[in-house]
């Protein structure tokens, strides 16, 4: 975990982290502004660990808490592996990538790239969240896709 696409200043770390496809039972039933979830739209959804014993994980509980689902937002580092991609109709179809961080950051590529929940565990002194990155499965979804993991991009 880092804010801001900052490998120098990591804020957390990832405890669980999977793709769902659109249709997955599991997928949010609204977006971080209360639309109705896209249809056509899956994610990639991640739970992580602040680290609350630096500056950095403290100062983005607080951003993150204070912004809250509405307002949160989130990106990742990837690359895209060797042959891990085709073009068809226009949309990049990714199916083998390297995914290197996840980021808080003012404001995600992918609108759907939200908070879903913030909790807190003051025994352990940290504070895990659960953002999600949507996964624009066709062209023509709503939403700004760059470098977000997306099947449009």
């Amino acid at each position: 975990m880092c804010s801001n696409h900052r490998w120098d200043a990591p804020i957390g770390r990832v405890l669980d982290i999977k793709e769902l496809l659109p249709g997955d039972p599991r997928l949010p039933r609204t977006t971080g502004n209360g639309r109705a979830w896209p249809r056509a739209a899956g994610a990639l959804v991640a739970t992580a660990q602040l680290s609350m014993g630096t500056k950095a994980g403290r100062g983005a509980f607080e951003v993150i808490r204070f912004f809250g689902p509405a307002e949160s937002a989130f990106s990742i580092g990837y690359k895209v592996a060797p042959f891990g991609a085709t073009r068809r109709g226009g949309i990049r179809y990714i199916t083998d990538l390297d995914l290197y961080e996840i980021s808080a950051v003012l404001h995600g590529a992918n609108r759907y790239a939200t908070l879903l929940s913030v909790k807190s565990a003051p025994a352990l002194e940290t504070k895990a969240f659960t953002g999600v990155v949507a996964a624009q499965r066709r062209a023509g979804l709503p939403g700004r896709t760059a470098r977000s993991w997306c099947a449009a991009c």
